[in-house]
C-alpha cells in the first residue's frame, strides 16, 4: 500500500509531479487543503481523505476507493455514486443538496449537511446518520435493521 499525504497545506492545486504521485497511491489524503479546486480521479486510490478541503465543488468518482471522507468540504455541491465505496462521509457539506444512492455503502453519514433537502434510499446501508440535516425533507426508506439517526425535525 503506497500513502500520498499533503494535508493541512494552503494550495490550490497538486503539481503535477504531485498528481503523478498521487495518482499512483492506494491512500490519498489531502485533508486541510482548504484552497484545492479541484483533484483527479486517483484511479489507484481505495481510501480517499479530502477533509476540511473547502475550495472544492465537485469531485470525481474515484473508481477504486472503498472508504472515502469529505467532511467539511463546505464548498461541495455535489458528489458522485462512489462505485465501490462501502463507507462514505459527508459531514459539514452545507452547499449539498442532494446525494446519490451510493450502491455499495454501508456506512453513509450525512451529519451536518444543512442544505440537504432529500436523500435517496441507501440499498445496503446498516448505517446513515443524518442529523443537522436542517433543510431534509424527503427521507426515503432503508434497508430493515438499519441503524438510521434522523435530523430532529424528522423524529
Amino acid at each position: 500500500m503506497t500513502t500520498f499525504e499533503l494535508h493541512d497545506f494552503y494550495i490550490t492545486e497538486l503539481t503535477p509531479e504531485q498528481e503523478e504521485q498521487a495518482n499512483q497511491a492506494t491512500k490519498v489524503n489531502l485533508g486541510g487543503c482548504w484552497g484545492l479546486k479541484s483533484v483527479p480521479a486517483f484511479p489507484e486510490a481505495t481510501k480517499v481523505d479530502l477533509d476540511s478541503c473547502g475550495g472544492l465543488n465537485s469531485v470525481p468518482a474515484f473508481p477504486e476507493a472503498t472508504w472515502v471522507s469529505l467532511g467539511n468540504c463546505v464548498g461541495l455541491e455535489s458528489v458522485p455514486a462512489f462505485p465501490r465505496a462501502t463507507t462514505v462521509y459527508l459531514w459539514g457539506c452545507r452547499s449539498l443538496k442532494s446525494v446519490p444512492a451510493f450502491p455499495e455503502a454501508t456506512h453513509v453519514t450525512l451529519r451536518g449537511c444543512v442544505g440537504l433537502e432529500t436523500v435517496p434510499a441507501f440499498p445496503r446501508a446498516n448505517y446513515v446518520d443524518l442529523r443537522g440535516c436542517s433543510s431534509l425533507w424527503c427521507v426515503l426508506a432503508f434497508p430493515s435493521g438499519a441503524e438510521v439517526f434522523l435530523p430532529d425535525h424528522l423524529e
